[in-house]
């Protein structure tokens, strides 16, 4: 018999019951395939709870499997896996909700992350999508289990013709001089949201201005009534489902749409990154996903959590013809 070490992480902003039961299935399926399961017994969750996984982990197991039965950020996967000299096996489970409805595990997201910090750790890793019912992934974690990782495949290569180089020189140049409001830090666990000033000055002439996260949820609540109102009233006429999210919530994104507004045209801002996660679902009790649509709706890019990079391959997909993106 073989053995593996299965560490689940989620987050209880997310489905925790859900995240559980398919941890359950997980280590039922792992168990029925013959494996001798090491690792949490229950959820990873916080840093205490990563901390005890860290002090009880399994030092010279040949396969470690991550799961995300939510979402979660990287932090545990670098303290827990970086250094191991196991294979790591990511593993992400469907998103169950119905089409339109929040989301209630966000677990590729996770897994995602996961493998661009371990990543830039040094450590190799292969990702596993699917639920524990499903006969690949049972194929897959047997054929992990008896020592082959399982080929998960290569995309598609795609080829085409290359743009004329001028107008590609063009294009580029069209960003010499921009700004970029960048709000808040990077969240911890989401490392490709770091950035290097420098390079982006050198490369693309680009400028960074900040604003920290006190300092947006400040102008937030200094939104006058009279423009929030006009501003929710504005989203509901573009998309009158608006009235089906609860009002505190929506009336949160129409305040954040104001005051981005605001800061964007006193700085002359090109476009803006900011950090969502979790500031504004803990503090504020609504995730600004409405706000930020509405603002690169209206033509300034807007990334999330600070992802700066992400608002940087925004604004070149505008310079190459791209018209609005999100």
């Amino acid at each position: 018999m073989t053995s593996c070490t299965l560490i689940p992480l989620a987050r209880p902003t997310f489905d925790v019951l859900a995240a559980q039961k398919f941890f359950d299935s997980a280590r039922d399926l792992l168990s029925d395939i013959g494996a001798t399961v090491n690792g949490p017994k229950s959820l990873v969750m916080t840093p205490e709870d990563t901390a005890s996984a860290e002090a009880n982990l399994k030092s010279d197991e040949k396969l470690y499997i991550l799961f995300n039965a939510s979402f979660a950020d990287a932090s545990a996967a670098v303290s827990l896996l970086a250094k191991v000299s196991g294979d790591v096996l990511l593993w992400s489970v469907r998103e169950f909700g119905e089409i339109g409805d929040r989301l209630l595990l966000n677990s590729m997201c996770g897994s995602n992350l996961a493998a661009h910090a371990l990543r830039v750790n040094g450590k190799r890793i292969t990702h596993l999508h699917g639920n524990p019912d499903e006969a690949h992934v049972r194929d897959a974690l047997s054929s992990a289990l008896a020592g082959k990782m399982p080929d998960v495949g290569q995309p598609q290569k795609v080829t085409g013709q290359l743009a004329d180089l001028e107008k590609v020189k063009g294009a580029l140049a069209k960003l010499s001089g921009l700004t970029i409001g960048a709000i808040g830090d990077a969240p911890a666990g989401f490392t490709p949201c770091t950035y290097d000033e420098e390079a982006l000055k050198q490369s693309f002439g680009l400028n960074i201005i900040n604003k920290s996260i006190p300092e947006i949820f400040a102008d937030i609540a200094a939104v006058p009534l009279d423009k929030e109102s006009a501003e929710y009233k504005d989203a509901c006429q573009a998309q009158p489902s608006l009235k089906n999210v609860p009002k505190k919530e929506a009336r949160v994104n129409a305040s954040t749409r104001v005051a981005l507004d605001s800061w964007i045209r006193a700085n002359d801002l090109s476009a803006i990154a900011m950090r969502c996660w979790p500031d504004f679902a803990v503090d504020l009790g609504a995730c600004p996903c409405g706000a930020m649509g509405r603002t690169a709706t209206s033509g300034t890019p807007a990334a999330c959590e600070r992802d700066v990079y992400g608002a940087v391959t925004m604004l070149l997909l505008e310079a190459l013809g791209s018209g609005t993106n999100y």
